[in-house]
């Protein structure tokens, strides 16, 4: 009701046009985005190669199954339900790559007890294919010389999921 008078004030009104209004609300509600940052490797901008957001959304809102096997990459535990929503659509996850050296807590155990393979302390270093992902290769990652360290193993996939974690974004 209250706008519909503001609004028919404000198209009766003569003269200027801008006005202050303070406007005093019993709650504020502040809901801020944010935005999925990648994580950065060798060809890395390979097809196949998605934000887990992105692979969340082209599933749920848009129905569409972005690969048939699937690494989910990350550093952060929001790729995990990429991962279990995946599994639930029928697709395979190879493994998770996790780069904490030791991921527990909610959701790392329900992609195990789901029998996703969490490799801890490793990072993707490569994509394999041309024109399309047909395999990663992964690394142990040495946090402490911030460096890659150990054999390769790679596995087979054609979907690459990846989450470097969120940052917030503003609107001015």
């Amino acid at each position: 009701m209250a706008w519909k008078k503001i609004i028919q004030l404000t198209s009766n009104r003569k003269g200027p046009r801008e006005r202050i209004w303070r406007v005093r609300a019993r709650e504020v509600v502040l809901a801020t985005g944010a935005i999925e940052r990648p994580l950065v490797f060798a060809n890395n901008d390979r097809p196949g190669v998605m934000l887990a957001s992105a692979v969340s959304a082209f599933m749920n809102r848009y129905g569409v199954q972005p690969g048939t096997r699937a690494v989910v990459f990350t550093n952060n535990d929001s790729a995990y339900r990429t991962a279990l929503r995946l599994v639930s659509a029928g697709i395979e996850v190879a493994a998770i790559v996790d780069a904490r050296p030791d991921p527990h807590g909610q959701l790392p155990d329900r992609a195990r007890k789901a029998g996703i393979e969490v490799i801890g302390g490793f990072v993707v270093v490569d994509v394999r294919g041309t024109w399309r992902v047909s395999a990663v290769d992964v690394m142990a990652l040495d946090a402490h010389r911030k460096s890659v360290t150990g054999e390769v193993r790679t596995l087979a996939c054609d979907l690459l999921a990846m989450s470097g974690g969120w940052s917030l974004s503003f609107r001015h």
